[in-house]
């Protein structure tokens, strides 16, 4: 080896980042923590926009508020088709806090294939925004178009959400692509 004893014992030392944490937590009760030491610490940030903590506990709780006024239930598959962004991250921490599991669609694939995803999986609601409604046609599910409820959203309290989830609760489902030769 080209490094000493000690230079070795130091390397492995700050690799050593091994943390004990509560398995049992799901991610949204992490943030929910995080939000009650660090609320104005930056939680994401995504080219020129950024959001703390409390904002994003925030904006996810009002998500899963507006999800149960949509009429979505526990235990409920919800669609997501939104670009990359700090909303879309809230919007999945709120399925999550509404006790629902998220399918994600991703709005490059063919109309077809979204169709069947959507139907196939039985959603309940699909989230997008209004730039990807043309590609989904008549759907069964519930269209909820995530940028322009901006005012209804704020209308939610913020505060956390009392939903019974667990670390055994589905987080979501997802389809993959699959290619037959023949």
């Amino acid at each position: 080896s080209i490094l000493s004893e000690s230079d070795l014992s130091s390397i492995w030392k700050w690799n050593s980042t091994e943390e004990n944490y509560d398995t049992k937590a799901c991610i949204h009760h992490l943030i929910e923590h995080q939000t009650l030491t660090t609320p104005k610490e930056i939680a994401l940030i995504f080219g020129k926009r950024e959001l703390d903590y409390d904002g994003l506990n925030r904006q996810a709780n009002q998500t899963a508020r507006l999800l149960f006024e949509k009429g979505v239930k526990s235990g409920d598959l919800v669609g997501v088709m939104m670009d990359r962004s700090i909303d879309l991250v809230a919007v999945l921490i709120g399925i999550h806090k509404a006790g629902c599991a998220y399918v994600p669609l991703d709005p490059v694939y063919p109309a077809e294939r979204l169709l069947y995803m959507v139907k196939d999986s039985g959603l309940s609601a699909l989230v997008t925004e209004s730039c990807h409604q043309t590609k989904l046609g008549q759907l069964d599910a519930q269209l909820i178009l995530y940028d322009e409820l901006s005012a209804e959203l704020e209308a939610f309290p913020g505060d956390n959400v009392n939903q019974e989830v667990s670390s055994e609760s589905l987080a979501y489902d997802i389809y993959t692509m699959s290619l037959i030769h023949i």
